[in-house]
């Protein structure tokens, strides 16, 4: 999903948005039966929160903690692979396809006006077990073109291409300089890892008795999961096909051991 692009304002590309402060306000009890009704009234296994992602893909779920907005036009062509990828376990937050020179106007991909042209990258932000980490490390390996970023809770880190702040949205019209309105930033991105792990205690775990099974579920998730940020600087590149490829594969990759950035 593209959870924290705003709606574009006309002539405008998606912008990140900011994290407001009713996301850490606690919902009243009628709110909070509303939610557990939506992200599971008393999940016990991961595979349960893992499908709380996926309905969320499919629509069957409203919102998540970080997935307030309807999903965008452009992430209708993506909604069957994303819910696979939730249910394979690299739950996403935040999601784009690759454009290769699309029309300023195009009525998906179009912003900035007429006369003008339009690329992005190919990127996706979820969250992934150390398990699932070290799979998505080992493809990007192969793949040349595919940059990472990855921090856990406690603020450990792994990375691989990422070197910077890189253009992730771009649009070349005449008389102007081209513009970059949507980049990745590694420093901004540590930011909101911190809001962002926050959520799953202050919006998913609170919702949930002291010491059940589900409050400790979440927790674990909170403690022991990355989010990942995947970028693919291959414009004709399939990054979701790289996903694809670890769920459908076997091969027996073991845990990360946090602590080394790479």
């Amino acid at each position: 999903p593209s959870m924290r692009w705003r709606a574009p304002a006309s002539g405008t590309p998606p912008a990140l948005a900011p994290v407001t402060p009713e996301l850490f306000r606690r919902p009243s009890p009628a709110a909070a039966a509303a939610l557990r009704a939506e992200w599971g009234a008393a999940p016990t296994r991961e595979e349960d929160l893992h499908e709380v992602f996926a309905g969320y893909v499919e629509g069957r779920v409203l919102q998540l903690p970080w997935c307030r907005a309807t999903l965008r036009p452009e992430t209708v062509s993506l909604l069957s692979r994303l819910s696979m990828l939730c249910r394979g376990g690299f739950l996403t937050v935040n999601s784009q396809p690759a454009v290769r020179s699309a029309d300023s106007t195009d009525l998906v991909h179009g912003w900035g006006g007429r006369g003008g042209r339009v690329c992005q990258k190919a990127y996706v932000e979820l969250f992934a077990s150390p398990e699932r980490l070290g799979r998505l490390m080992d493809a990007c390996g192969r793949r040349g073109s595919v940059a990472y970023f990855a921090v856990d809770c406690r603020g450990n880190t792994y990375k691989s291409g990422v070197r910077g702040v890189t253009a992730l949205t771009w649009g070349s019209f005449a008389n102007r300089e081209v513009l970059q309105p949507t980049v990745f930033d590694p420093e901004t991105f540590l930011v909101w890892a911190h809001e962002a792990f926050a959520l799953w205690l202050e919006e998913w775990a609170a919702l949930y008795e002291e010491g059940s099974a589900s409050r400790a579920l979440v927790q674990h998730v909170h403690d022991t999961y990355f989010l990942v940020a995947v970028m693919d600087n291959d414009l004709r590149g399939d990054l979701l096909g790289l996903f694809d490829e670890i769920i459908s594969g076997d091969a027996d990759i073991g845990p990360l051991h946090p602590g080394h950035e790479t």
